[in-house]
């Protein structure tokens, strides 16, 4: 279980994973990921599951979350603010989602799933030194 110590770590290398999944998933199956994108768009409904997901998560790293002045911290800050504004624009006004989201799928899929697959190993590295960094070992 994750401590206020080492939670920060933790949220990092989650969300590594997650861009790490995403990012090989886009870049191995574009087809595949450009089929869900048109099927998001089209309905209002899985729109609204999306932003309620994304916002609730956003929402719960923000409560748990301890905000201090670390630049790891402030990050996880910004991951959660980033989820909870994403959301919200789902649930509120998706037309403004998907025209942000249009252009990268437009433009090399591919390309960004590669992206989004360095940034997740990146983050999932970050994560794995703050971990270790925080981890309090009794002798």
């Amino acid at each position: 279980m994750a401590d206020q110590f080492t939670l920060t770590g933790w949220l990092i290398m989650a969300f590594g994973l997650y861009c790490m999944a995403a990012g090989f998933g886009m870049a191995m199956t574009t087809d595949r990921f450009q089929q869900m994108f048109a099927e998001m768009e089209r309905s209002p409904a899985l729109s609204f599951v999306a932003g309620l997901l994304v916002f609730s998560i956003g929402t719960t790293i923000l409560l748990v979350h301890p905000t201090n002045a670390r630049w790891p911290d402030i990050l996880v800050a910004i991951m959660g603010w980033g989820a909870a504004i994403e959301g919200l624009l789902f649930l509120a006004a998706p037309q403004v989602m998907w025209a942000i989201a249009r252009p990268f799928m437009k433009t090399g899929p591919k390309l960004w799933g590669y992206i989004a697959l360095a940034l997740g190993i990146a983050f999932v590295i970050i994560g794995w030194f703050e971990v270790e960094r925080t981890t309090v070992t009794l002798v």
